[in-house]
């Protein structure tokens, strides 16, 4: 491989400009296109950049996961899923990290992907594998306990007609 095939452009996910339309087979995102303050425009966008028949593969934390919370040795669901105040993130892995996560539904996700135009191909939510250690009660946010028993995430696979 050559090196200069290679590019990497950085920019906020829901600005124009710098990334070329109709020009990728697939775009993925791992745990980040939660993030956008826009998303209705970063879908957008991640359209304009896909060929036709190209896909949109992306994860991120499933919105029922941080309603619930492990408390006195049971899940207790401890917020209201319709809420929509966004959630202060104030650390992350153990450092400061002040930032505001955008609260949404599944159904936003969905519904957004499906007025941008996009086909939904698949959705998996949370699968744990069975042949995993079982982890003991845990009052831990992420952890395998809470996990099995509710989803922590979710992959949407979408195509561009």
């Amino acid at each position: 491989m050559k090196d200069d095939k290679v590019k990497l452009r950085c920019a906020p996910m829901e600005e124009a400009g710098i990334i070329p339309t109709d020009h990728f087979d697939v775009v993925y995102s791992i745990y980040a296109l939660g993030w956008t303050v826009d998303l209705k425009q970063t879908l957008q966008l991640i359209f304009s950049y896909l060929k036709a028949g190209g896909s949109l593969i992306f994860s991120w934390e499933h919105p029922f996961y941080p309603v619930v919370n492990a408390e006195d040795g049971r899940l207790v669901v401890a917020n209201p899923y319709e809420a929509k105040e966004d959630r202060l993130i104030e650390s992350f892995k153990g450092e400061e990290a002040a930032a505001i996560l955008p609260k949404r539904k599944l159904s936003t996700y969905i519904n957004e992907l499906i007025q941008t135009g996009f086909q939904i191909e698949r959705i998996i939510e949370g699968e744990v594998d069975s042949h995993e250690e079982k982890e003991e009660y845990s009052e831990r946010y992420y952890s395998l306990y809470k996990a099995r028993m509710i989803p922590a995430t979710f992959i949407i696979k979408a195509r561009k007609p």
